[in-house]
């Protein structure tokens, strides 16, 4: 039993920058939050609890030094005022990629509904990064 514990110990050592020994680099993680503004937006209609658990997740990611890559499912938005919620992951250093309009199945949807779900949301996304520089 304590092996598994040190195990875990030393696996989280080296995930958060520590090393096994000299000769080693830290690897690096990469954290992905994916139907972002907010998935399951129909479980989550109220504004007030939308920006509730945006804060929520950028405070958890700050509290832990985490810079991450969220994806946006556009038509998780629920106004066009809701690109302040994905303002808010910018200006707290985190980066945006495109994750489609409607997150459909490319197993269920002919290629070319497929790629202009995902080009409907380039485009927004692309209007929501380009004043960031991004």
């Amino acid at each position: 039993m304590r092996h598994r514990i040190g195990m875990r110990l030393f696996i989280a050592a080296v995930l958060l920058g520590g090393t096994a020994s000299a000769e080693r680099a830290p690897r690096p993680v990469l954290v992905t939050v994916d139907d972002l503004p907010i998935a399951a937006p129909g479980l989550h209609a109220d504004p007030t609890e939308r920006e509730r658990i945006t804060h929520g997740l950028l405070q958890a990611l700050a509290l832990h030094h985490i810079q991450a890559v969220g994806f946006v499912t556009w038509g998780n938005l629920r106004a066009e005022g809701e690109t302040s919620l994905l303002e808010e992951w910018i200006r707290a250093g985190h980066e945006l990629g495109n994750h489609s309009w409607s997150h459909p199945d490319y197993t269920s949807v002919a290629p070319e509904e497929y790629v202009a779900d995902d080009e409907r949301a380039r485009a927004k996304l692309a209007a929501c990064l380009e004043p960031h520089g991004k």
